[in-house]
């Protein structure tokens, strides 16, 4: 969870959701992002006949969250929101830093149980090396408050 007012972002303590969490707060504060995760996501969600692949449930029944799984390494991908906000960047950058869900197609153990998504690595790689390359002076992480020292990675230590 994201709690944009006070710029903290608050984890269950895991390494890939400090990961998905950051991400979050990254798409949230570079313009580029956002507007490269939105034109993916409608692009592949969209069928040949032009119009939106339909929306399914997602999660324990009753939770409302809503997808349009496509063929991402995980339908969460896919996952809806109301206005600007997606999954894309978020779980693209869990899965390249800590290998989850096959690392979109990096070799790891997980990766025999995903479908490599190329596409969506290439896209999440070229936000890295190009997002927010312009004249502004301030960087994503500022004001933010991260105690790493409260993260563990999948062996439970930092």
């Amino acid at each position: 969870m994201i709690a944009m007012e006070s710029q903290e972002i608050q984890s269950s303590g895991s390494m890939s959701t400090m990961y998905h969490e950051l991400a979050h707060r990254m798409e949230c504060s570079v313009p580029q992002i956002a507007l490269a995760t939105n034109n993916f996501l409608e692009r592949r969600t969209t069928l040949d006949n032009g119009r939106r692949e339909p929306e399914r449930g997602y999660g324990a029944r009753g939770s409302g969250e809503r997808v349009r799984p496509d063929h991402f390494a995980d339908k969460y991908v896919g996952k809806t929101y109301r206005g600007a906000a997606t999954e894309v960047f978020s779980v693209g950058t869990e899965a390249l830093f800590s290998g989850r869900f096959g690392g979109l197609g990096a070799h790891n153990k997980e990766s025999e149980k995903y479908s490599a998504d190329p596409e969506h690595r290439n896209l999440i790689l070229g936000l890295f090396a190009t997002a927010a390359r312009s004249n502004q002076q301030h960087s994503v992480l500022d004001g933010l408050n991260i105690n790493l020292s409260s993260f563990t990675t999948s062996e439970g230590t930092q």
